[in-house]
């Protein structure tokens, strides 16, 4: 959403792009138990990087409180895939929603774009409730 950060995916192992996918899968399902559609239609590439950044920097999935776990998606339906879950993907989950949030604010202020006050509304209750969760990021950001 915010174009940042884009994987250069070819440029990838396989084992590291199988993490990849895993945790933009857990900061996805993460996105959608915290906050239900809207929250996962929020997600970015640059939640899965910070999820992936946190992990690295605790030395591990395990080490970082996350756990392997698989299941089926909207997205992918016919087939499990692989995804990261625990604390990590609940803090990209979060951070991921108040950078939405005041970016889509900040949209609405420029007013850039006729969609940003619709997408403002609609995230208005989970950038809350983010913010809420996790008020020292907030007010970094």
């Amino acid at each position: 959403m915010f174009g940042y950060m884009i994987p250069d995916i070819p440029a990838l192992t396989a084992d590291q792009r199988a993490l990849f996918r895993a945790g933009y899968c857990g900061v996805c399902r993460a996105l959608g138990r915290r906050y239900g559609a809207v929250g996962r239609a929020a997600l970015s590439y640059d939640a899965a990087f910070a999820h992936l950044a946190l992990l690295c920097a605790a030395g591990g999935a395990e080490a970082a409180g996350c756990a392997f776990c698989s299941g089926r998606c909207a997205a992918h339906p016919f087939r499990k895939r692989p995804c990261l879950d625990g604390s990590a993907a609940e803090l990209a989950a979060d951070v991921d929603l108040i950078l939405t949030g005041f970016s889509l604010e900040d949209r609405v202020r420029d007013r850039d774009g006729v969609l940003a006050p619709l997408g403002a509304r609609l995230v208005r209750r989970s950038f809350e409730k983010a913010c809420a969760a996790r008020p020292a990021i907030a007010d970094a950001v």
